[in-house]
């Protein structure tokens, strides 16, 4: 778990820089994980997620995922675990229900390994 204060004070961080992935100001931040279901401990993380409507030109992106790794870096060091960010358009989310609502979508199950995830995300999306 982590004090209110510290995290306040990592969000007051991170999310100025994630917002510099959304071309507009449409755009949602949120925590997922065990974090995010409320159901964290002393050794969770934290997996921010972004939606956007369009993200900024390719050419700015890198940079702001470098400075994302920066934070995380920077965090870490504070015995504080950032999974990083997990961004998507809501065109991409909608088009994933879309296969989902028409029965089209097909189940992936994922794996946690020693050397990390061997099928991401959760679940994948095929036709």
């Amino acid at each position: 778990m982590i004090a209110k204060a510290l995290y306040d004070e990592m969000c007051g961080e991170f999310f100025p820089v994630f917002r510099k992935l959304a071309a507009s100001d449409i755009y949602s931040i949120t925590l997922g994980g065990s974090h995010g279901k409320n159901i964290s401990d002393q050794n969770s993380d934290f997996d921010f997620r972004i939606y956007v409507e369009k993200f900024v030109e390719p050419d700015k992106i890198r940079d702001i995922f470098d400075e994302v790794n920066g934070l995380v870096l920077k965090w870490k060091s504070k015995g504080v675990e950032v999974d990083g960010i997990f961004p998507r358009t809501y065109a991409e989310v909608d088009g994933q229900l879309d296969t989902w609502l028409s029965g089209s979508g097909r189940l992936v199950p994922y794996e946690w390994t020693v050397w990390g995830i061997t099928f991401s995300p959760i679940y994948t999306i095929s036709k």
